[in-house]
């Protein structure tokens, strides 16, 4: 069903459900030095406590296969083991035990909690 949006589509409707959620979402802005490629789709901020940031990388079934993707989520999970802050992969439900498997084939499911998106007719 998610399949009918496109990866902007999903980005944006995981913005508006972050913010509902009470995550500020913020893009990411490539430095100079950086590819934006492989940078999170954004980040979301919560304050409790303690202020805590968290990558979001969002995909679709057919994006989840891509080369791109994989550098992507290689290059967010790289980061955040560094820096402690979370990391969440956003899927469609249809594709989230794909999601799965790619995380263990990237290497990168020790850092990352995938979150699949359902959406009702």
């Amino acid at each position: 069903m998610a399949e009918q949006f496109d990866r902007e589509d999903l980005i944006n409707i995981v913005a508006v459900f972050l913010d509902k959620q009470g995550v500020k979402p913020y893009e990411v802005e490539a430095k100079e030095d950086e590819d934006e490629d492989l940078l999170p789709d954004m980040v979301g901020v919560t304050k409790k406590e303690v202020e805590v940031q968290i990558a979001v990388q969002v995909e679709t079934c057919e994006t989840l296969e891509s080369e791109e993707a994989e550098k992507r989520a290689k290059a967010i999970a790289e980061h955040v083991r560094k820096s402690g802050e979370g990391y969440m992969l956003f899927v469609p439900e249809e594709c989230e035990e794909k999601a799965q498997e790619k995380a263990k084939e990237w290497e990168i499911e020790d850092v990352v909690d995938i979150i699949p998106l359902g959406f009702s007719s």
